[in-house]
């Protein structure tokens, strides 16, 4: 329990954490230099859903119906982000309500939206890092690695639009932290249920890959495009080509 505790902390706190920071650095930059970072992340993100959450989804359980159930999961967290999206326009941002400036608001609703989303998508992730530890499967070291820099732009999309849209610096960077801490939680949930049934893990997975989907497409790249030069969408492949290289290669 002790050595699964402490990697889900180096995965998901330290990780997320991290490029909390890094995002914060990069808020206090020009448009166009935050647009190509946003693009990168949902490059990363892109990759991510594509190459490790939907393929390690359909391979967890050899249940005859595991495509439609990992096709419901897509759903069901695709949906779950958009409502909450459409709920967090309908509050029209009261806690930012002094300002009148509309891309600040609309910053920081991404950063709300991205952060809830990106807690979401650590659950599961933290669950398949407790079910290999069960086993001290040997894999679970690279694992870590491979969590710890994928939640580095994880970390990034969530403190740069918050602090775009007026949240404090230390505030920004904790709620990073707080999105990746989801991680720690999964592990244990994860160690703890030991033979956890497969079709749950893909089912999980497959909810958190639908929030991200949504969360690229509907949140991260719009907002990228807000002011930017065109060229900034070319780091989206650049990011995706990256988020490949850490899945295959670390």
């Amino acid at each position: 329990m002790t050595k699964i505790t402490i990697l889900s902390l180096i995965a998901g706190v330290a990780g997320t954490g991290i490029g909390g920071l890094v995002g914060i650095v990069f808020a206090d930059k020009g448009k166009k230099f935050v647009s190509c970072v946003l693009n990168f992340a949902a490059g990363i993100m892109l990759a991510m859903v594509f190459l490790n959450l939907i393929p390690t989804a359909l391979t967890q359980s050899g249940t005859r119906q595991i495509k439609l159930i990992v096709l419901v999961g897509v759903v069901l967290g695709g949906a779950g982000i958009y409502l909450l999206n459409l709920a967090i326009n309908g509050v029209n941002l009261r806690v930012n309500a002094v300002s009148t400036d509309n891309t600040a608001k609309n910053f920081l609703k991404s950063g709300i939206i991205l952060f809830l989303a990106i807690s979401l998508h650590n659950i599961p992730e933290g669950l398949a890092l407790g079910c290999f530890g069960v086993n001290d499967n040997e894999n679970v070291i690279v694992f870590t690695a491979l969590l710890a820099l994928h939640n580095l732009p994880e970390g990034m999309a969530i403190s740069l639009p918050l602090r775009k849209g007026g949240t404090g610096r230390t505030k920004s960077v904790l709620l990073s932290v707080l999105g990746g801490a989801m991680t720690v939680l999964g592990a244990v949930l994860g160690f703890l249920i030991g033979n956890v049934a497969p079709v749950t893990n893909s089912f999980f997975l497959a909810i958190a890959a639908g929030a991200m989907l949504v969360v690229t497409f509907v949140e991260v790249i719009p907002q990228a495009f807000d002011g930017s030069e065109d060229f900034s969408f070319l780091f989206v492949p650049i990011g995706a080509i990256v988020g490949a290289a850490l899945i295959f290669l670390v």
